[in-house]
């Protein structure tokens, strides 16, 4: 077989194998960007919304909980005081009506508005005793007054409850919590604070709490069956992978640019081979070259070849497509690490060394770009 012949068929199945492969390459890189890592970033996501709304709820359970408290202290004291009372005032009544005290006495103990009864008469003991008892049922019906440290939690859980009406994102009942809120705001709208208005606080708000608790593990449930997928990747010789789910997530934008850049550099060799067999100049060479349909080759064909089926922009489009997958999953990862961090993370980054592993992969994404970089800049220079 002639050398020009030889030439020939390792150029087609240069080309044939290098678009076949960067077709495949592109099909699981999608694949694993729509199908994993964006549902992960998205539960991911949803996971610290739940947190931050688990923890405001936490937080107004306390303050309810040192509100209550806090009523419930004063009113025992308001009531031991006022049985106080009602020992005064049954004590003030067999005063007024004992037989053997002398006027002088009784004197002391009538009030001014009664001066005008005649003294043990059933009108003056009538008359001082109404005003007595009066006061009294004044006294055993007014509210219990907060102290300014349970004042001052309340003005916090109402900041609280907006909070939560604002990052509520649907995962809770907004009605419940303005009404939560707007009861917080009629308790701290004056000094008095009925009890009975804040008992029923507590147990809608441990339920709210309850609700969030169970979405943040149904969320869990999900992150997990979906790394449960990768946990056994077969190697084509056989075993496993020996990477976790979330290693093989931070693994990705790093595959990216080392399969990109072995393309880069075979898709150079191939052009090379392209302006090779142009300079031959043989019929046989011509005829292919106007036959073929290496549609991934940047540079435009000759005038009149119609065998390059894609315009160089398109053909940069589609050779763009792993640099941008590269910088989106970069991106979501790093955003991921350091944007919503969750507290008590049940579903981290890294098992161990997390702080490490994130350093560690932060300089190899910077390596990584780099490579897209200097395989972009290969391409172009045999355009």
């Amino acid at each position: 077989m002639p050398n020009g012949d030889s030439l020939f068929q390792t150029y087609r199945d240069k080309t044939d194998s290098l678009q076949r492969n960067l077709v495949v390459f592109l099909g699981i890189a999608f694949f694993f960007f729509f199908m994993v890592l964006m549902p992960l970033f998205s539960l991911k996501d949803d996971e610290y919304k739940l947190s931050n709304l688990y923890g405001l709820l936490n937080k107004t359970i306390d303050d309810v909980q040192y509100i209550t408290q806090a009523l419930s202290d004063q009113y025992k004291q308001h009531t031991s005081q006022n049985s106080n009372i009602t020992q005064q005032i049954n004590g003030y009544l067999n005063q007024i009506t004992n037989p053997t005290a002398d006027d002088k006495t009784l004197k002391k103990l009538q009030d001014p508005i009664c001066k005008g009864f005649v003294l043990r008469s059933k009108e003056w003991i009538d008359c001082n005793f109404n005003i007595k008892n009066e006061e009294v049922q004044g006294k055993q019906h007014a509210t219990v007054r907060l102290n300014n440290t349970a004042t001052s939690r309340i003005q916090g859980a109402i900041s609280t409850q907006t909070d939560l009406i604002e990052n509520s994102n649907g995962f809770l009942d907004t009605n419940k919590i303005i009404s939560l809120r707007d009861t917080l705001i009629n308790l701290s709208s004056t000094g008095q604070k009925p009890v009975h208005k804040i008992y029923g606080l507590e147990p809608v708000i441990r339920n709210l709490t309850q609700g969030v608790n169970n979405q943040i593990g149904n969320l869990l449930t999900q992150m997990n069956n979906l790394a449960s997928r990768f946990k056994l990747l077969q190697t084509p010789l056989g075993g496993t992978l020996p990477l976790g789910f979330n290693e093989m997530l931070a693994v990705f934008p790093l595959a990216l640019s080392a399969v990109f850049w072995y393309f880069a550099m075979t898709l150079r060799d191939t052009i090379k081979l392209r302006k090779t067999l142009e300079s031959r100049s043989t019929p046989a060479i011509r005829s292919y070259l106007a036959r073929g349909s290496f549609w991934i080759d940047p540079k435009r064909p000759p005038r009149g070849q119609k065998g390059h089926t894609l315009h160089p922009i398109m053909t940069w489009t589609v050779l763009a497509i792993p640099f941008l997958l590269f910088i989106t999953s970069t991106a979501l990862i790093l955003f991921t690490w350091y944007s919503i961090p969750v507290k008590s993370d049940r579903f981290p980054a890294f098992v161990a060394a997390v702080e490490f592993n994130k350093l560690s992969y932060d300089i190899i994404y910077g390596i990584s770009f780099i490579l897209f970089v200097f395989a972009y800049i290969r391409i172009l220079k045999e355009i």
